[in-house]
């Protein structure tokens, strides 16, 4: 609703991890490599460059486990629209997924 109603430069795009794993809690709330991990790769250059570039309003950028283990066994995932990228960000080295999710016509500012 708000991308419909606001100009190019005002509409909402989002950026999405997934990836998976085992968290603890500690006094500040949750925490967990699994955590650290999704926001590396949310986070990533390579990630923000594609997004940049696009006309899409959603990144889906997956870990390479969750993609193997989840997203490919899945057609509902739309798993032909994700193609392979290397990111780099801090400590973390990763191949990951991602789908760029462009709006569809009703989406669209009238």
């Amino acid at each position: 609703r708000h991308n419909r109603a606001h100009p190019a430069e005002e509409r909402i795009r989002l950026r999405l991890a997934l990836h998976a794993g085992e968290i603890t809690y500690d006094d500040y709330g949750v925490t967990a490599s699994s955590i650290t991990h999704a926001f590396r790769l949310v986070d990533a250059d390579a990630l923000r460059t594609s997004f940049a570039r696009s006309s899409a309003i959603l990144a889906i950028v997956s870990s390479d486990w969750f993609y193997d283990e989840v997203i490919r066994h899945s057609e509902r995932s739309k798993v032909r629209s994700y193609r392979a990228i290397q990111l780099a960000n801090k400590e973390t080295t990763a191949r990951a997924w991602l789908r760029l999710v462009k709006a569809t016509p009703s989406d669209k500012a009238k």
